[in-house]
Order: structure tokens, then C-alpha cells, then sequence
């Protein structure tokens, strides 16, 4: 019966200086973008952009780094 079901894979692509927090998750064809952060316990289950902090289940970026103002700034359209 499970193995009826089929098995269907996409690739997780983690790019480089992520740091993934303990107890994290991290599904099937989710990418995280370069020098993000991923906080502990979270579930990501989509694509997070560089230079991001993702948190929560699942996982929401909270944070982005502003290049202009050289500055992290919190994202406010958190739903």
C-alpha cells in the first residue's frame, strides 16, 4: 500500500555560508540563498532569498539585509 503511493524527489539547494539552526528542517525542493540563516526548529519549505533570517513553521524571512543603508531591516509583511 505505502509503496503504491510513488515517491516524487526535487533537490534542496542550501548556497554557501547558510548557517541552519539545530532541530531545523529543511523539505524538498526549498533552496536558501546565500549568507542567510535559518533559526533553530524552523521548517523551510520554500525559497529563501540571500541574505535573509527565516524563521518559524514554516519558515518566514524576519529579516533582510538592505545594501543601500548597509543596514538589517525587519520585513513587515509577516502573515
Amino acid at each position: 500500500m505505502i509503496d503504491e503511493q510513488g515517491v516524487s524527489m526535487s533537490p534542496v539547494i542550501i548556497d554557501d555560508d547558510v548557517w541552519v539552526g539545530a532541530n531545523s528542517v529543511i523539505l524538498a525542493g526549498s533552496k536558501i540563498g546565500k549568507h542567510s540563516v535559518v533559526a533553530a526548529g524552523s521548517v523551510v519549505n520554500t525559497v529563501i532569498p540571500p541574505y535573509s533570517v527565516c524563521a518559524g513553521v514554516p519558515a518566514k524571512v524576519i529579516k533582510s539585509y538592505d545594501f543601500n543603508d548597509k543596514v538589517w531591516k525587519s520585513v513587515t509583511n509577516r502573515h
